[in-house]
């Protein structure tokens, strides 16, 4: 009986040990240290940048998180959340950014999960990004003579986002306004210029707002494509013209935008 109570619990524990083995976690060939996510396929590879994606990813997004704070190699890397990446999970997506070290490079790590159903599934995209692009958070603003626009652009090694307000600053506030928000990207001239470089609009957005409290607000994002110091020129040379009816007359105005320093 003994005997056989043995061969029982030898059984019972070959099979915790074999459930509780996992394939070998697989990392990155550019960044040493860094994991990828068990079965996430390479979409997508550039000098500085991998992008992988699980379609109809069935898994919990907070598995996903724990997966690479717990296997990312901290002897390599440290850790820290980015703090220009909005990081949560909602009804509409989960994600996470992290900022990871090495001394040398600083690398942007982020998990995303667009949910496609309150109990659905949605694709798992992951991204790292080690190019060596500065990320920072800049405020804008410009005026005109009767509106004021106030606006913030989160720049990360992903992309820019802009979220703000543009007021009305005169004596008859409209109910409405039609905007047009301009914002230009620098590109490389084919024909050299003194400066070898051109504006090219990249990014216009047209709508008409409704005013709550004498303002509407503004947002847009892009993709980053550029150093920093090249970004801070294009958004310099941005605008929004802003279109009304006041007291019967309809006025057309152009705020110019300008980073505040």
């Amino acid at each position: 009986m003994n005997k056989n109570l043995f061969i029982i619990v030898f059984l019972i524990l070959c099979i915790i040990t074999l459930a509780s083995c996992s394939y070998p976690v697989m990392y990155s060939e550019k960044y040493e240290g860094i994991p990828i996510y068990p079965n996430a396929e390479l979409i997508s590879s550039t000098e500085y940048r991998e992008y992988y994606k699980i379609s109809e990813f069935k898994g919990k997004f907070k598995e996903v998180e724990k997966f690479y704070t717990k296997h990312i190699n901290q002897e390599i890397w440290s850790i820290e959340d980015n703090p220009l990446q909005w990081s949560g999970e909602n009804s509409v997506v989960g994600m996470q950014g992290y900022i990871l070290k090495d001394g040398k490079r600083e690398v942007s790590l982020i998990i995303q999960r667009p949910k496609i159903s309150e109990g659905g599934n949605g694709d798992l995209i992951l991204i790292i990004n080690g190019s060596p692009f500065k990320e920072g958070k800049l405020e804008v603003e410009g005026k005109s003579e009767n509106w004021k626009a106030s606006l913030e652009y989160i720049v990360t090694k992903e992309r820019m986002k802009i979220d703000g307000n543009v007021k009305y600053t005169g004596n008859n506030p409209p109910k409405k306004a039609e905007c047009t928000f301009v914002y230009y990207h620098m590109i490389a001239n084919p024909i050299p210029k003194e400066n070898g470089e051109s504006l090219e609009t990249s990014y216009r957005s047209e709508s008409t707002e409704t005013l709550t409290d004498s303002k509407f607000d503004i947002s847009g994002w892009g993709n980053r494509e550029y150093e920093l110091e090249i970004e801070k020129e294009a958004i310099n040379n941005g605008y929004i013209e802003v279109k009304w009816e006041e007291q019967g007359e309809s006025k057309t105005e152009k705020i110019d935008l300008n980073i505040i320093e």
